[in-house]
């Protein structure tokens, strides 16, 4: 598993910690087999963005909280188009 793969999953994981709602929940929520769902936040594959904004819908937080700190800050220069 790679660093951000785990970020992902470790995140999707709090938020549904938080939510106190089992993975069987989020992923028939999200459209998505809870299989496939389950293999995903253990780390053996790779959520695709629209199913980590279905995660997120499921869940009720924004989609950007569930991916790494690198892609939730602006590192666009101030006055760049």
């Amino acid at each position: 598993m790679t660093t951000k793969q785990h970020t992902v999953a470790d995140r999707v994981k709090a938020a549904m910690r938080d939510a106190e709602r089992p993975a069987s929940w989020v992923a028939t929520k999200a459209g998505m087999s809870p299989s496939t769902f389950r293999r995903k936040i253990q780390g053996s594959g790779e959520f695709t963005v629209s199913e980590l904004a279905q995660v997120a819908h499921a869940l009720n937080v924004a989609p950007s909280s569930l991916l790494p700190a690198e892609f939730r800050t602006n590192t666009h220069a101030k006055g760049a188009a």
